[in-house]
């Protein structure tokens, strides 16, 4: 059954893939009267490592990276801690997490360098926030 009272929009999410392919997909929201679904925030791009963020609503958290070095690794904290310590997702050279964060939950991003050499060539964080 159609609502007539709702409209429908596509959002278009473009991040990198592991073979540094651009990879997109399309969400489709409804928008309707009763305002009983969600819809996603304006993506943030500002967000750096050896950070501690908290989360004012429940999101997605991208991470694209790659490493020179097989040795370099990322990591993903996160827990209701203000000082994560509870590593929840890890990218070891190169490779991308797309990873749910539910509100008031504090995370951060660790970069590990194993070898002298070792240096990031490309790093993408972004947060896309879940308006409800």
């Amino acid at each position: 059954m159609v609502d007539n009272n709702c409209y429908f929009n596509f959002k278009i999410y473009c991040m990198k893939w592991i073979s540094l392919l651009p990879f997109c997909f399309c969400i489709l929201l409804a928008n309707c009267e009763k305002d009983n679904g969600f819809s996603f925030g304006d993506p943030q791009t500002d967000l750096k490592t050896d950070t501690i963020y908290k989360a004012n609503s429940d999101g997605l958290l991208y991470i694209y990276f790659f490493g020179n070095t097989n040795g370099m690794s990322l990591s993903l904290y996160a827990e209701n801690n203000p000082e994560p310590q509870t590593e929840i997702a890890k990218i070891i050279w190169h490779g991308s997490i797309t990873h749910p964060i539910k509100k008031n939950t504090y995370w951060r991003i660790d970069i590990n360098y194993t070898l002298p050499e070792s240096k990031v060539l490309e790093l993408e964080i972004k947060w896309i926030p879940i308006n409800d």
